[in-house]
């Protein structure tokens, strides 16, 4: 069964069961008091009739026609006939209630005979004047009130207009029931096809639904997909600091065994050391490389360390240099503090190795990156200076968020990927980046982080 006939029917079983309950108890309330409504209604009636039939026989100028058209108009529910007898018992007058009108059609008199008969009631009344009776009064009724026509016409007016009550319900629960399901059925596939997008590996921006649960879901879904994509790229980039790394002592080893296989060199104890001393590097790499990628499942698990910042940065820097020279752009360090803290040296590398890659990135020929550290109320700033694109006011608000990239020349550049891991790794290691730019002159990325990790 589909969540939309699901909800369908869940809806539709509330609505009638809500009417059904509403229209029952309304029902029996609203009669009860038109019963009620229509003994108070007699007992005023025999009163009046009552009063009347005595002032009537005190009259010799009323005749008994003139009382018979003013006794009919009492002929009201629960009263259905009026006698008035003289004190020899013989009939003066002689009124009835017309046939009723029941399921729409009107009684016979045989029928209306018999429905009274069974459950019609007369009662006897002295009318008298200064304690002497002048007449006799005969009220027939139905004996229970209830049972009367009129009661009978209203219980089955109030039954039909319940009964239509409840379809124009059903009927508006239905419409609404097939809009809302067909839209929450809309948000599910909407939802669906995101998470088929992502495990096909084209996915789309997160839409928020009317919904807030298919909206946490679609959050929880593109925060899947953005780790998932973090950790493709991170194994990525360890496969290629693997190759870069092993690359040199391979290289070392493949120019000494072509010199040892051309007699170039002699095979003495010194020459094993050197080889001996390459492969031992090679393992390192190999074992250190397999410890990184291991180390990825164990969120936020950080190896704290010395590191001394001036190194540190120079490393990267002639890392980076190659690429500089060829697009033209300088790349200076301005300081030369000696200055230590401990931290995990890898996490470091590679937040500030991304955003010295930023400022390469969004600066052109003949353009200059530069940076400068030093301390300031017992934390680490560290600031990279370029002479870029810069950044503008909407892109600076995004280019931390992961796979946002600012535009070059109308152009996206990048995954948008660096910042955002440059941003997270600061942040589990104590520390915070922000950024100043303006456009067309250039963006400075500040860095603050603790000396001591473990105590910050």
């Amino acid at each position: 069964m589909t969540i939309r006939k699901l909800l369908l029917i869940v809806m539709v079983l509330v609505v009638v069961l809500s009417v059904g309950i509403n229209a029952t108890i309304l029902t029996s309330l609203t009669d009860r008091y038109f019963v009620d409504y229509l003994d108070e209604s007699y007992e005023n009636h025999t009163g009046q009739i009552i009063e009347y039939t005595r002032a009537a026989l005190q009259r010799e100028d009323l005749s008994y026609t003139q009382m018979s058209r003013e006794l009919s108009s009492h002929l009201i529910d629960p009263i259905i006939r009026i006698r008035l007898l003289d004190t020899e018992g013989r009939q003066l007058v002689d009124v009835r209630a017309d046939i009723p009108m029941m399921g729409g059609h009107m009684m016979n008199s045989r029928m209306y005979e018999r429905f009274t008969s069974n459950s019609a009631k007369e009662l006897m009344y002295q009318v008298t004047s200064e304690g002497e009776i002048i007449g006799n009064l005969e009220i027939t009724r139905f004996g229970a009130t209830e049972n009367t026509a009129g009661a009978l016409l209203f219980k089955s007016a109030l039954i039909r207009n319940s009964i239509l009550s409840a379809l124009i319900a059903l009927a508006i629960a239905i419409v609404v029931g097939f809009m809302i399901s067909g839209r929450m059925a809309g948000e599910l596939k909407t939802t669906a096809n995101q998470a088929t997008a992502i495990q096909e590996g084209n996915p789309s921006p997160v839409e928020k639904s009317f919904i807030q649960e298919i909206t946490s879901i679609r959050e929880t879904l593109d925060a899947l997909n953005v780790r998932l994509k973090l950790r493709q790229k991170s194994r990525k980039e360890l496969t290629d600091q693997l190759i870069h790394q092993t690359r040199t002592p391979l290289t070392i080893l493949k120019t000494h065994l072509e010199a040892i296989d051309d007699g170039m060199v002699e095979v003495d104890q010194d020459e094993i050391n050197i080889l001996e001393d390459q492969i031992q590097n090679i393992t390192a790499i190999i074992s250190n490389m397999s410890e990184l990628i291991d180390a990825e499942t164990t969120k936020g698990e950080i190896s704290l360390e010395e590191v001394e910042i001036n190194q540190l940065i120079r490393k990267i820097m002639a890392g980076l240099k190659p690429q500089y020279s060829k697009k033209g752009v300088s790349l200076n360090l301005l300081t030369g503090e000696k200055v230590t803290l401990t931290t995990d040296r890898y996490m470091l590398s590679q937040a500030i190795y991304n955003i010295m890659t930023n400022a390469y990135k969004y600066t052109n020929e003949g353009g200059k990156v530069e940076i400068r550290y030093g301390m300031e109320d017992g934390r680490l700033g560290i600031n990279i200076s370029d002479t870029g694109i810069g950044i503008s006011d909407r892109d600076k608000e995004k280019i931390f968020n992961a796979y946002y990239s600012a535009e070059a020349d109308g152009v996206r550049v990048g995954e948008g990927i660096g910042l955002y891991v440059a941003a997270e790794n600061l942040r589990q290691l104590g520390g915070r980046i922000s950024v100043q730019s303006e456009v067309g002159k250039g963006s400075r990325f500040m860095v603050e982080l603790p000396l001591d990790k473990g105590r910050g």
